[in-house]
Order: structure tokens, then sequence, then C-alpha cells
């Protein structure tokens, strides 16, 4: 038994959150709006007092790439601003990580961007299983990023 409790997320428009602890599992699509996260972030706060949990955050560090759009990589990039922001405000403690470092957890994944993508829905969905969630592609990521975060204990945090 733990006494953490991991927010993982995936910050892009199409990301997500999840909220992870020893009894619960929440995911949220990731919101439209600062406000929205604020609110979904203060959620997380609320279970992990009542809980007694120790929390930190666990987010996908991200940057543009040559075959984005200029727009998608602000985009992206303005969501990962929010978040980190967000948390900063609210004293959560966080850990960036690439993608690389969360998905070897999960290996062998397949080269192919689609069917990676699929075999991450899977895993999560396995993982998720005993909490009875709905597991979709905007929240498969962020679901295994809380897992790796919670699996991890040795990982310092960006404050320590």
């Amino acid at each position: 038994m733990s006494d953490r409790a991991i927010i993982g997320i995936d910050p892009g428009a199409n990301g997500g959150l999840a909220y992870l602890s020893d009894e619960h599992l929440e995911v949220f699509k990731c919101p439209k709006n600062a406000e929205a996260m604020g609110t979904l972030i203060n959620r997380c706060i609320s279970n992990s007092e009542i809980g007694g949990y120790t929390l930190s955050a666990v987010i996908e560090e991200v940057w543009a790439r040559p075959m984005n759009s200029v727009r998608s990589s602000f985009t992206f990039g303005v969501n990962y601003g929010k978040w980190l922001g967000i948390l900063g405000h609210s004293f959560i403690p966080r850990i960036k990580v690439i993608p690389q470092t969360w998905m070897s957890e999960y290996q062998p994944l397949p080269r192919n961007y689609t069917e990676r993508k699929n075999s991450l829905l899977s895993i999560a969905e396995e993982l998720s299983h005993d909490y009875e969630i709905k597991v979709t592609k905007q929240t498969a990521d962020a679901i295994l990023i809380a897992f790796w975060g919670m699996n991890n204990h040795n990982i310092k945090t960006e404050e320590e």
C-alpha cells in the first residue's frame, strides 16, 4: 500500500489527465481552458487530502517536432505551459518525463505510430480493469504516465 497519489498528464489538446492512488483511478480528457484545468487539479488535491496521500504529478515533456505544423506545435506548447503553471501555482511537485522513458516500462511496443497507440490503449485498459473506468485514446497515455510514476518511487521531482 502506498501513501502517494500521482497525477499523470498527457498535455496535448487531445490528451488527458489521470489521478491514481491505491484505491482510486479517475480519468479526464484535457479541458479546453485553464479554468477547467485548474478545477481538475483542485479535485485531485481534494482526493489526496481525503485519502491522506502525498500528491505529485508526472507530465509528459513535449517539444515541437519537424513534422508538426506551426499552429499545432504552438497549441501543444500552450497546453503544456498551462499545466506547468497550474501545477506550480498549486505547489504540486512535478516530474517531467519524455515519452521514451515512460513508454520503456511497457515494452515491447510497435514502431508504427498507429499500432503503438493501439497497443498503449490495450495496456491502459488492462491496468485499469480493476477500477472500472472507460479508457479512451485521449486518456490512455495519461493513465500509463500515472502508473509509470507510481511504479518509479525513486524518481525525484523538480523541486527536490
